[in-house]
């Protein structure tokens, strides 16, 4: 009686094995919301107070909120999520950045700039090359300057930074390649702040 289900249990198992192998990897989930502000230029010269308004996520991000994959086995890639939102994250960073550096206005009627962000693009490239990952990250977003008092001298700029490094496993080092493309991206508003 053993013998005869003896067949049936490995063939169980085989198909057990055969289903887990088929599972997608899990998402990796990160956060690179910046508060740390240390490294930032001096803002002697900055006089004005702003005011964050709504960032918009990039076009067709939806609510999957992927900005790439990483590769977490031989054969597999996972989907790398940002959560918050990308448009959470940079919301959340700039009026951090905004507040420790004391230019943070109180309000919207107080603010001598409002600032409008749009994300473009907000993505994650990786590449293998043999026992090393490279991974990029890619911010490429517009800024609207607008003057609450005058509107004829509303300013508009657009920005492209990336940040990339090269490790043995990318997928650990996701959030802090996609927070340093993000503080790359604040310190070129900063200095645009400087000239105006």
């Amino acid at each position: 009686m053993t013998l005869l289900k003896l067949p049936a249990a490995v063939a169980f198992i085989g198909c057990l094995c055969a289903l887990w192998a088929k599972q997608p990897p899990s998402p990796v989930y990160i956060n690179p919301t910046l508060t740390q502000f240390d490294s930032f230029p001096d803002i002697s010269g900055i006089h004005t107070k702003y005011a964050v308004d709504t960032v918009l996520d990039p076009p067709g991000m939806g609510d999957s909120c992927i900005l790439g994959y990483t590769r977490t086995g031989r054969k597999a890639k996972a989907p790398v999520i940002c959560k918050p939102s990308p448009a959470i994250v940079i919301h959340r960073s700039l009026t951090g950045l905004l507040e420790n550096k004391g230019l943070l206005a109180t309000d919207s009627a107080s603010a001598g700039y409002i600032i409008g962000t749009y994300l473009r693009e907000f993505e994650l490239k990786e590449t293998t090359k043999f026992m090393r990952q490279d991974m990029t990250a890619r911010i490429k977003f517009e800024i609207r300057f607008n003057n609450t008092s005058d509107p004829s001298s509303n300013k508009r700029f657009i920005f492209e930074t990336e940040n990339s490094k090269g490790t043995f496993d990318a997928t650990k080092k996701a959030e802090s390649i996609a927070r340093g493309a993000i503080e790359a991206a604040l310190v070129e508003i900063f200095k645009t702040m400087k000239t105006m």
